[in-house]
């Protein structure tokens, strides 16, 4: 009972904002309104890295009153990052001082107690969506740390079948959590808020891709909004697409340049031709 008032003491400014949001807001706009309580040392500044949006993919806000703001004009679902500076050792971040949330643009409330490892987070659908996505990676990404640690302690070896074993042992993992948690979820919900995000997941982990899982690939980033693929999710979305077409014994896509009259042409034009290069380094 006594959380839950002290949740709500802290919660009802919180809530008046919100209120102030929906009338306010602009399309696109995401704003983060938190507050932070009982942790151990001050914190004066709260930093937060977006992954898209109209701050250059960075900003701070100053803690007054226990409470931090942020506002951002993202347009789509993208990944952020909070975090403070722990003042014994600012070079080194923490995980009770950073938080890592996937959201839409929408008003979101977090309330951190203690850490920001256990905020408690409202106000967007799709942090509601990556939740229990996140919970379904986990045992995957605890699988691979563990076998990155071994390799790591393993730099000076020499048994190069042992390391060639871990790196088996790593595909066949990453291939697990490719299908097992990522396809199957854009499966279950192919209109799914997280989709930009999950289709980004899915393409990250294809190694030698077949055919079928290009097209995987392409087909779904076609039905992707044009925000969605003007993203960042999106825009590497695309670029693992056009990676896929290009191996060893493929011809390369046309490469097109402008002259010093700006006329475009092909470089393929030259085929066969003498071409004199004038070019400079520092």
């Amino acid at each position: 009972m006594k959380n839950f008032l002290f949740y709500l003491l802290i919660s009802t400014p919180l809530l008046a904002f919100t209120q102030t949001d929906i009338k306010n807001r602009k399309p696109g706009e995401l704003i983060i309104h938190s507050s932070i309580s009982h942790f151990k040392e001050p914190l004066n500044y709260v930093y937060m890295i977006c992954l898209d949006g109209n701050k250059d993919g960075f900003d701070s806000a100053k803690v007054i009153n226990n409470k931090y703001s942020f506002s951002v004009q993202t347009g789509v679902t993208t990944l952020i990052t909070l975090y403070a500076k722990n003042s014994e050792s600012p070079d080194q971040f923490k995980t009770g001082f950073m938080l890592t949330l996937i959201v839409e643009p929408s008003t979101v409330l977090i309330s951190s107690s203690d850490s920001f490892s256990n905020a408690k987070v409202s106000g967007s659908r799709a942090y509601v969506e990556y939740k229990p996505l996140q919970s379904q990676a986990e045992p995957y990404g605890r699988q691979l740390q563990t076998i990155y640690k071994i390799r790591s302690e393993r730099k000076a070896d020499t048994d190069t079948q042992a390391m060639s074993q871990s790196a088996n042992e790593i595909d066949s993992i990453r291939k697990a959590m490719k299908i097992n948690v990522y396809y199957k979820y854009m499966q279950a919900k192919p209109s799914s808020i997280l989709t930009n995000y999950v289709l980004n997941e899915y393409a990250s982990f294809l190694k030698n891709p077949s055919d079928g899982e290009v097209k995987i690939v392409a087909d779904k980033y076609s039905t992707l909004s044009k925000k969605d693929q003007d993203g960042y999710f999106g825009r590497y979305i695309k670029k693992k697409i056009d990676s896929y077409k290009i191996s060893i014994g493929m011809m390369a896509p046309e490469i097109i340049q402008t002259d010093l009259s700006g006329n475009p042409f092909l470089l393929s034009s030259f085929r066969g031709k003498y071409v004199l290069l004038d070019f400079w380094a520092s």
